[in-house]
C-alpha cells in the first residue's frame, strides 16, 4: 500500500509520510526533534494541537467543535489528535511548540558540617528523571564537583504532560513505549555526559537516579496499574540497585544497534561493553505521590539533619511538600494541576523559548518578559503566577477572581506571535490558577497544621523545582499560594532531586540517609481530611491579597 504524503507548513516545512487511518498526532509523534506537543496525551482536552487544513478534508469530530467556532471550523481548523488522515493532505500546524526547554539543573547548596574529601580519580553520574525534563550531571566524586550537565524535555511528554496521562497511556497498553522512551532520553544523556568529557569508562563508579513514583516504575517497567486507583501502591519503591545492562537490559538483546539507540549509541556501547555491569542505584520513595525525588529533595536539604523545623515545596502537577527536622517528618502531596506548567492554560506552554515569564501592567502598557527573549509564543507557569498577580493589583479582578466586564469575554491580551495569533489570560485560566494556587496553599496549610506549629516557628522554607527557581515570591504571596509570614525565610534551591543524587555519589553514608527519611516520613492524605477541605475553599479567593 501506498503511503500518504503529509506536507507540514508553519514553524516548519516537512514532507511526513503516513497511512490510512493514521491519527495525524501519531504521525508528528515520529519526529519528536520537530517539537510537536500534545499535552493531554492526545485525549482531545487541551485544544493545544492546533492544525489548519490547507489541501486535504479531515471529519470535524466533537473535539473540535468544542474548541472552534463555525468559522473557524471551515476554514479548516482541527485538533491534530482527533484528525485521521485518509488522503494527501498539506497542513499548517499552528499549535504549541515545545523546543529548547529551560531545564533546572542547578541547584543551591545548603551548609554543612561535611568536610570535602579528595579521593581517586572516580566519577559518577547523578540523574533526575522529571514529568517534565530530564537532568543528567557527571559527577568528580573525588573533588566533589559536577563536571559536566545534560539537560532534555521527557520525550514521555508526547503520552501526555502529567503523571495520570503517563499511567493511563501505559495502562491502555503503552507500557513498552514509555519504557523506551525515557531509556532512550537516559541513555543519549548518559552517553553525551561521557563522550564529553572524555572519560575512561572504568573510572564510572555509579549511576544514582532520583525521579518521581510513576517515572521510577515506567523505567524499570512495572505495571501502573495500582498507581492511579485508590490506595494508590505503588509495586516497589524501596531503594535498589540494579546493573546498568538489568535496567537496559531489553536493548542488549539487539547489541546496541543503531535501531535500538542511533549512532552515536552504537559506537558508545560497542566501544565500552563494560557498562553494562555499572551499577545503578534508585533513591528510595516515600509513597506513589511523594516520590524518590522528594526524598533526595528533603536529604539535599539537610530537614532531617536539624533541629529547626524547615518545609520543603516542590511545585509541578503535583505540589508535593514535606515539613520537619531530626524528630519528626510528615510529608504530603496535593493534585495542584498542569497550570504551574502551562498546562489547561488557554494560551499555555511549557519553558520554552518565547514563553512569557512576566508580566508588568502599568497603566495600559503591558510589559513582557519572554524566556530568552524569543518573540511571544505562549505563557508558561511563572507568567501566569505574574499575570495575576498584576491583575488583582490594578484591581481588574475581583476577590472571587472575575474579570472586570472589558476583558470578560475574550480575556486580557498580552501580546501577539509572529504569526499573529493572540496570547490573552482569560476567565477560565483564572479559575485553573485558583483551582492550583488554592490546593497547594490548603495543602500548607494542612501540613502545618498536623505537624502541630506555627508559621512563626518554621526556620527555613524551600521551594524546589524550575517553577519555584523562576518564580516572583512576591507576586506569589499576592495571589495567595504562599503565606505573607514566609517571604523572609524562602529560599530557592533549584533542582533538589538533582542536588540530592549528587550527593548521595559524594558520600556514601547518604544512603543510610535516605532510607531513614522513609522510614521516618509520616505520609498526611489530603483527600479525607476536613482542614484541608475547609482550607480549600477559603483559598479559593483573592481576597487577602487585594
Amino acid at each position: 500500500m501506498d503511503r500518504l504524503k503529509i506536507v507540514v507548513k508553519g514553524n516548519y516545512n516537512m514532507t511526513l509520510a503516513g497511512n490510512t487511518g493514521e491519527s495525524l498526532m501519531d504521525i508528528l509523534n515520529d519526529y519528536q526533534d520537530a517539537g510537536f506537543a500534545f499535552p493531554c496525551g492526545g485525549n482531545g482536552v487541551c485544544g493545544k494541537c492546533v492544525i489548519k487544513v490547507l489541501e486535504g478534508d479531515f471529519d470535524i469530530t466533537a473535539e473540535d467543535k468544542k474548541f472552534f467556532t463555525e468559522g473557524q471550523l471551515l476554514e479548516g481548523y482541527r485538533l491534530a489528535c482527533r484528525a485521521i488522515v485518509r488522503e494527501d493532505c498539506v497542513i499548517e500546524y499552528r499549535g504549541v511548540l515545545e523546543k529548547s526547554y529551560d531545564v533546572q539543573s542547578g541547584f543551591i547548596e545548603i551548609s554543612s558540617d561535611k568536610k570535602m574529601v579528595c579521593a581517586d580519580d572516580i566519577y559518577g553520574i547523578a540523574v533526575d528523571i522529571g514529568t517534565t525534563t530530564i537532568a543528567i550531571s557527571l559527577v568528580d566524586i573525588g573533588y566533589q564537583k559536577i563536571v559536566t550537565t545534560f539537560t532534555e524535555i521527557n520525550h514521555q511528554r508526547r503520552f501526555g504532560a502529567d503523571v495520570i496521562a503517563r499511567i493511563q497511556a501505559a495502562n491502555d497498553g503503552k507500557n513498552d513505549e514509555l519504557r523506551r522512551s525515557i531509556q532512550m532520553d537516559l541513555i543519549t544523556g548518559i552517553v553525551r555526559v561521557l563522550k564529553e568529557s572524555d572519560i575512561y569508562i572504568d573510572k564510572l563508579q555509579q549511576i544514582v537516579i532520583a525521579g518521581n513514583t510513576t517515572m521510577g516504575h515506567l523505567l524499570l517497567g512495572y505495571s501502573c496499574s495500582t498507581l492511579g486507583v485508590y490506595p494508590f501502591n505503588p509495586v516497589d519503591i524501596s531503594a535498589k540497585t540494579l546493573s546498568f545492562g538489568e535496567v537496559f537490559g531489553s536493548c542488549y538483546e539487539k547489541n546496541f544497534s543503531s535501531e535500538c539507540w542511533g549512532k552515536e549509541g552504537e559506537e558508545f556501547f560497542n566501544r565500552y561493553p563494560q557498562i553494562k555491569q555499572v551499577p545503578i542505584y534508585f533513591v528510595p520513595g516515600i509513597s506513589a505521590y511523594v516520590g524518590a525525588d522528594i526524598t533526595s529533595g528533603i536529604m539535599h536539604c539537610k530537614m532531617i539533619e536539624k533541629k529547626d523545623v524547615s518545609l520543603l515545596i516542590d511545585l509541578g502537577t503535583n505540589g508535593e511538600m514535606a515539613i520537619g527536622n531530626c524528630d519528626k517528618l510528615l510529608v504530603t502531596s496535593t493534585a495542584a494541576g498542569p497550570a504551574f506548567e502551562g498546562g489547561n492554560i488557554s494560551c499555555g506552554t511549557g519553558s520554552v523559548d518565547g514563553a512569557v515569564c512576566d508580566v508588568i501592567i502599568s497603566d495600559d502598557n503591558v510589559k513582557l518578559k519572554t524566556i530568552n527573549d524569543a518573540p511571544v509564543s505562549g505563557i508558561c507557569g511563572t507568567g501566569v503566577i505574574a499575570v495575576t498577580a498584576e491583575l488583582i493589583e490594578h484591581q481588574l479582578i475581583d476577590e472571587t477572581g472575575r474579570l472586570k466586564d472589558d476583558y470578560f469575554e475574550d480575556g486580557f491580551l498580552l501580546g501577539t506571535t509572529n504569526r499573529g495569533d493572540e496570547v490573552s489570560f482569560t476567565q477560565k485560566d483564572i479559575r485553573e490558577i485558583q483551582l492550583a494556587k488554592s490546593a497547594v496553599r490548603a495543602g500548607i496549610e494542612t501540613l502545618i497544621l498536623r505537624y502541630g506549629i506555627e508559621k512563626k516557628d518554621i526556620s527555613n522554607v524551600y521551594i524546589a523545582g524550575g517553577f519555584g527557581y523562576h518564580i516572583d515570591l512576591n507576586k506569589a504571596v499576592k495571589i495567595g499560594l504562599l503565606p505573607e509570614e514566609f517571604i523572609d525565610r524562602i529560599s530557592a534551591v533549584g533542582n533538589s532531586a538533582l542536588g540530592g543524587a549528587v550527593h548521595t555519589l559524594t558520600d556514601r553514608g547518604n544512603k543510610d540517609l535516605l532510607v531513614k527519611i522513609c522510614d521516618m516520613a509520616e505520609e498526611v492524605s489530603l483527600s479525607d481530611d476536613k482542614y484541608f477541605q475547609e482550607f480549600y475553599m477559603e483559598y479559593m479567593m483573592f481576597e487577602e491579597e487585594v
